[in-house]
């Protein structure tokens, strides 16, 4: 079992120029296979599921898809 994280969208501000919120999926997978989804809107929020899925279920590996 383990985690991928992929980068689903990004939210650019129309007031603040350069700031933006990325949103970002995360598989729970078995092979190739997901088995469950989390969807989550900053990078400390994607670090907080990622520890807490480690450590409820056991999960050592996670990785990131850069496009």
């Amino acid at each position: 079992m383990h985690i991928l994280v992929k980068r689903i969208d990004t939210y650019k501000s129309t007031k603040h120029k350069g700031k933006f919120i990325s949103e970002f999926i995360i598989y729970v997978m078995i092979d190739e296979v997901p088995i469950e989804a989390y969807t989550e809107l900053s990078t400390q929020a994607v670090v907080d599921r990622i520890e807490e899925l480690k450590k409820n279920k056991g999960i050592e590996t996670a990785y990131f898809e850069i496009h």
